[in-house]
């Protein structure tokens, strides 16, 4: 083989072709170089065998290739040689990627210059760009190199894949895997049966009758729990705010009661458990006094049990002990049989607690004597028995707080469909639409309750003008419901001083009602001024006919030796804010008027004897005998007959004095003269044929 120094001057390649790339392989097998190798003097190198080494660099100054291949016995003819590059040793892809100049030494001579790499490598090399810098198979794009910069539009097709993981959120309109991994997935519909969902199993199974749906499990099977005698509470469904649950508590009603003394009979008291639901929990509370309850036996026997039922305690206490209190079975324990065997079963019925004494009372111990009764033959007494119990409902539901309808609320209104009246309906209410009246169980009868007219239930409706929720006539809205008018005989207050039911000018009140101006009494007539059937002797009909200004009379008689007026003759003066009297002689001579101011508007005659209002007395005419013009107490009403305060000596019924012992009393409803009188205190005169007349203004 020629081995010469120095006498290569070139090497310029003309054409390169890329090798087979296969789809295992994801770098380059072979890559083919044609070239000319030219001596020093520019002629062809000699023909024969060559020894190259061929190396790819990045530039043509940098030292260290990116790859090199020693190639032995490469033929050259005419200079012409061909270069198989990879064959040796192969090209990686990344050093293919970044080659841009090659360079060639023959032997152990210096590199020939190094030649730019020309279109065919670089076409390989932009190819390889294009798909993937490391592509190591022809074909297929590893997914390392799959990288978007932007969203993916694959415009309207879909993606589908054996994996999808995403690290962000995922929104497609179609996407189609066999795994899916996501922060987020956003979709419009989601196609399929749930049943291969991670985490959400698909619901299965049903609930049977009576019984309701509580959750579901993790594996998707529905959960139920039963509702009623079944052991299932509504409480469960609905956070405790229904609940079918009912607490009671069932006591006798003859307690306390006395226990025979050693005697064999027993004290037995009863308790009717009304409630028919399951039993949910249940104790007996028992509390005995005996003056030794070493010697008491306790007995408790259920509805269906008569004869042997559980025994409480046998004996209830130590020698000489004197009070039992016990709670069965929480907080004390049966000496025979099983109050929790009753948990799911029903407890209604008749409970009794036989208390049995064995031993004589004695009255001499200590402590014995106040339970001890020989003459009765007893000893101590059961004060409590109490059955309580808590049932779940088959057909009752328990609202525990406040029940709010924010709509109506409809009760039964067919009294025909309703069960007996009994303390198990004890509460049970129906509206009777049909007579307007409510009806209500109270454990013995129904009980009913008529409806109000719908005046006065502060609800504006039908022809009702106003609705101020009462029934007071002298505000701006009657009992009737129409707005307050002059003319509708209602005076209303603060607004009008009279009103005898018209607009007419002329009669007793001005038409405008602003006064009163005519001579007829406060009640409209023109001669009788008391109430109507207070009258009793016709002349005794006392008209003034010359009442003062701007005041009407209430009250008017002549006290005859006989019974003249009824005892609540002086109603008509109530509601009055100042009060008047008048009092004339048998020859009509004016003895006393007058009249008290600032009067409390008062509705009702007082009970007891009192003050009429606090306002000051102002004199018309007085006089010693009467009404001493010293006397300024003020008006002293009754309606009991004390106005002779501590004197005494008037007839029970209204009365009406000068408030100092009864200088001056008039009580109507007397039986004789003595319903114009002084009190005992001044010598008891009666004014016989006396003129009286009681005026008011509204």
């Amino acid at each position: 083989m020629a081995r010469t120094s120095n006498r290569f001057a070139s090497f310029v390649f003309g054409l390169a072709l890329l090798g087979w790339v296969t789809a295992a392989s994801a770098t380059p097998q072979t890559l083919l170089f044609e070239g000319s190798l030219r001596s020093v003097g520019g002629s062809p190198a000699a023909d024969g065998a060559y020894d190259l080494t061929v190396a790819l660099y990045a530039d043509a100054s940098t030292k260290d290739p990116l790859w090199s291949e020693a190639l032995v016995g490469v033929q050259v003819k005419g200079g012409a040689v061909a270069i198989t590059l990879g064959a040796t040793k192969a090209i990686d892809a990344a050093s293919l990627s970044s080659a841009a100049w090659l360079g060639v030494r023959v032997g152990a001579e210096p590199e020939l210059p190094r030649v730019a790499l020309h279109a065919t490598p670089f076409a390989r090399r932009a190819d390889a760009a294009t798909v993937a810098a490391d592509l190591q198979c022809s074909g297929c794009v590893s997914s390392a190199e799959l990288t978007f910069d932007g969203d993916l539009d694959l415009g309207g097709h879909s993606v589908k894949a054996k994996n999808g993981v995403f690290s962000g959120d995922v929104s497609a309109k179609s996407l189609t895997s066999q795994a899916i991994t996501a922060q987020t997935v956003t979709g419009q519909s989601f196609v399929g049966d749930g049943s291969k969902l991670t985490g959400i199993a698909k619901v299965s199974g049903a609930c049977k009758s009576g019984e309701a749906v509580v959750g579901v499990g993790a594996d998707g099977a529905l959960q139920c729990k039963a509702m009623g005698v079944a052991g299932g509470k509504l409480g469960d469904l609905t956070g405790g705010l229904l609940t079918n649950e009912f607490k009671t508590v069932t006591k006798p009603n003859n307690l306390p009661l006395a226990i025979p003394d050693n005697s064999g009979a027993e004290a037995a008291a009863l308790a009717n458990v009304i409630e028919a639901g399951a039993v949910q929990s249940i104790s007996v509370v028992v509390e005995v006094q005996n003056s030794d309850l070493s010697k008491v036996r306790m007995v408790l026997l259920p509805p269906e049990d008569k004869v042997k039922g559980m025994t409480l305690c046998d004996p209830c206490g130590g020698l000489n002990e004197k009070a039992f209190v016990a709670v069965f079975p929480t907080q004390n324990k049966l000496k025979e049989g099983d109050l929790g065997a009753y948990v799911g079963k029903s407890a209604k019925g008749l409970w009794t607690l036989k208390v049995l004494d064995t031993g004589f009372c004695v009255p001499q111990l200590p402590g014995n004597k106040a339970l001890c009764n020989l003459d009765n033959g007893t000893d101590g007494v059961m004060s409590s028995f109490e059955v309580q119990v808590t049932v779940l409902s088959q057909g009752a539901v328990n609202v525990p707080g406040t029940l709010y309808a924010t709509g109506s609320f409809v009760l039964p209104t067919d009294p025909g469909q309703l069960p007996a009246c009994s303390l198990a309906t004890k509460g049970m209410t129906f509206s009777d639409t049909k007579k307007a009246r409510l009806v209500t169980c109270d454990g013995a009868d129904w009980r009913t309750l008529a409806f109000q007219p719908a005046c006065g239930n502060s609800i504006k409706s039908g022809e009702e003008e106003c609705d101020d929720g009462n029934m007071d006539n002298t505000d701006a809205c009657t009992n009737k419901c129409k707005n307050a008018v002059c003319g509708d005989g209602f005076v209303q207050a603060g607004t009008e001083i009279c009103d005898d039911g018209n607009t007419q000018n002329g009669d007793v009140c001005a038409g405008d009602c602003s006064k009163i101006i005519g001579k007829m009494c406060s009640n409209g007539s023109g001669t009788d001024c008391n109430p109507a059937g207070q009258t009793l002797v016709g002349t005794s009909n006392f008209v003034d006919q010359t009442v003062p200004a701007d005041w009407v009379q209430c009250m008017g008689f002549i006290n005859t030796a006989g019974n003249d007026v009824g005892p609540n003759a002086m109603d008509n003066c109530l509601k009055s804010t100042k009060m008047r009297l008048r009092i004339w002689d048998q020859n009509n001579t004016l003895r006393v008027d007058v009249w008290m101011s600032g009067v409390a508007n008062h509705a009702t005659w007082w009970s007891g004897g009192q003050y009429y209002g606090n306002g000051a007395l102002n004199f018309i005419v007085c006089e010693a005998e009467m009404w001493p013009c010293s006397n300024s107490s003020g008006f002293y009403g009754s309606n009991n007959g004390i106005c002779g305060g501590g004197c005494g000596g008037f007839p029970a019924g209204q009365c009406l004095s000068n408030g100092n012992g009864g200088q001056v009393t008039v009580n109507p409803g007397g039986n004789g003269a003595d319903e114009l009188t002084k009190g005992p205190c001044y010598g008891g005169t009666n004014y016989t044929n006396y003129k009286i007349a009681v005026y008011k203004q509204p």
